[in-house]
């Protein structure tokens, strides 16, 4: 599979890339040299350690009713050769891909250099969680047969380069998350880290089968479970000060806070904090003519400001919801409200606003 594109890179990472286009590995063995099996059957089917040697590359060759069968087989035989988790290296890939595209264009993206970093993750071969892996296939005599392969010190070259950029990325996101304690920034910087992180660790178990002499090599960042931790730490040290006006025996006031401590932040309602949310809560009973149910219209407002007191997020909803009677009309209003705190709108804006502190 050849990829085509252009983009820019660092010098760091030309060369890396660079050193792909000459470390090969030893040659596979043609067909010419080794020879072919009975009935034109490439050698790679009955022997494909003479081809492709061990010493150069990861193979696992597997058979099927068709070339399609027989290829799929062998990418999860070679799946397994790595013992690898093929969901979970996917999610690491998809992960890895998030950050590029989270920084893309912005200073955190200097850090990870994103469009080369990103190149392989989001743009060469990836099979079954696994990048630049090559297959080939043959059929006879009503059989199908296919390889799938990894070259060595190519793939090695690929995953060292992802693990180095990803490692200088998290220092970096970690010292930025450490000059501003008790933010929401710190937090969403070490968060982003922790995706990266895990991303890391999937790449560094690769690349280990690949290259023996890499097995044992500890991270700089230590684990993905280490930094995941910083963040929750992180998270510990905002504290938002939740007040609502109007609300209904303090439900709404209840949704927020809930909100706030699933994700592992800190409220409370005596006005101290790092952040302070200010919300407001307002019901009418609307007329609709010729509808025989009552309407009650809900308007929530809310404001969260800095400890500079400077406004960094705001929000506003407004629906209405009927029911026969008027009271089950307003708890219908009020259970959208909380609703929407909690998984709803609200959260959905929320998460974009933690999105944007990346800079």
């Amino acid at each position: 599979m050849k990829n085509h594109g252009t983009f820019f890179a660092p010098a760091g990472v030309i060369a890396a890339i660079a050193l792909l286009s000459c470390a090969t590995g030893p040659a596979p063995v043609s067909q010419a040299q080794g020879g072919e099996a009975p009935q034109g059957e490439p050698l790679w089917v009955s022997e494909p350690e003479r081809v492709y040697p061990d010493s150069g590359w990861v193979i696992a060759v597997a058979q099927g009713s068709s070339r399609k069968e027989a290829e799929t087989a062998a990418l999860g035989a070679l799946a397994a050769i790595f013992k690898v988790d093929v969901e979970a290296v996917t999610t690491a890939n998809q992960a890895m891909a998030s950050v590029v595209e989270q920084t893309a264009g912005k200073e955190a993206g200097s850090y990870l250099k994103a469009n080369a970093t990103g190149l392989d993750v989001t743009a060469l071969s990836q099979v079954n969680g696994l990048i630049g892996v090559k297959t080939e296939s043959w059929q006879g005599s009503g059989k199908a047969w296919a390889n799938a392969r990894m070259n060595r010190r190519e793939a090695a070259a690929r995953y060292a380069a992802l693990i180095g950029e990803s490692e200088d990325t998290i220092a970096a996101l970690k010292a930025e998350a450490a000059s501003m304690p008790g933010a929401f920034d710190a937090y969403q910087y070490l968060n982003l880290a922790a995706m990266l992180a895990g991303a890391a660790d999937n790449y560094r178990s690769l690349l280990s089968v690949l290259d023996p002499s890499t097995t044992g090599r500890k991270a700089a960042y230590g684990s993905a479970g280490a930094v995941k931790n910083l963040a929750n730490e992180a998270a510990r040290r905002v504290v938002v000060a939740v007040s609502v006006r109007g609300d209904e025996g303090g439900r709404i006031t209840t949704a927020y806070q809930e909100f706030f401590s699933t994700r592992g932040f800190r409220t409370n309602t005596a006005g101290k904090g790092t952040y302070f949310l200010s919300s407001s809560l307002s019901l009418e009973k609307v007329d609709l003519r010729g509808n025989s149910n009552v309407f009650v219209r809900y308007v929530l407002n809310t404001t969260l400001t800095n400890p500079a007191g400077e406004g960094v997020f705001s929000y506003s909803e407004n629906g209405r919801e009927g029911h026969l009677s008027e009271p089950e009309a307003r708890q219908r209003a009020i259970r959208k409200a909380e609703a929407s705190i909690g998984e709803e709108t609200f959260a959905e804006k929320f998460d974009e606003y933690l999105a944007s502190l990346i800079k």
